[in-house]
């Protein structure tokens, strides 16, 4: 698979690991979503890191992780992380913001505002993630 370079500075700094983010309307919308969270807090003391992309489904029939080949155990076949349902999805680590900030932020962007922010979901309050309590967003 064919990996897409990241060129641009910014999403460079964001995706410190290099996650495959082969859709480039959602890289666009990460950057997008970054520079309103520093907008909305008035600093960028806080840690926002890309912690997952695109995935796909191998010949066995597991979602692999399209950045180094790696089972993805929790995935689910209908993910909007896999490449055939268009690469819609990432994963952050974000850490010291509150919840509200990264909502303000969100509805500003193309993300769907049903994100989960730092494993939990918005309206129903279930954790999820619970081994890792990442962000999960995707494109609407």
């Amino acid at each position: 698979m064919r990996r897409i370079e990241e060129s641009n500075s910014l999403i460079s700094k964001l995706n410190p690991d290099n996650y495959q983010l082969s859709n480039p309307a959602v890289r666009a919308e990460v950057e997008k979503l970054y520079g309103g969270l520093v907008e909305e807090v008035g600093h960028t003391n806080f840690e926002f890191k890309i912690t997952g992309g695109d995935r796909y489904i191998g010949s066995d029939g597991k979602v692999y992780s399209s950045t180094d080949n790696s089972w993805v155990q929790n995935s689910k076949m209908n993910s909007k992380h896999l490449i055939k349902n268009g690469a819609r999805a990432v994963d952050l680590r974000i850490r010291g913001l509150d919840e509200q900030s990264f909502y303000k932020a969100l509805e500003r962007t193309n993300f769907h505002p049903r994100g989960i922010f730092n494993g939990v979901t918005r309206y129903t309050r279930r954790l999820l993630y619970e081994y890792d309590r990442h962000t999960h967003i995707f494109l609407k």
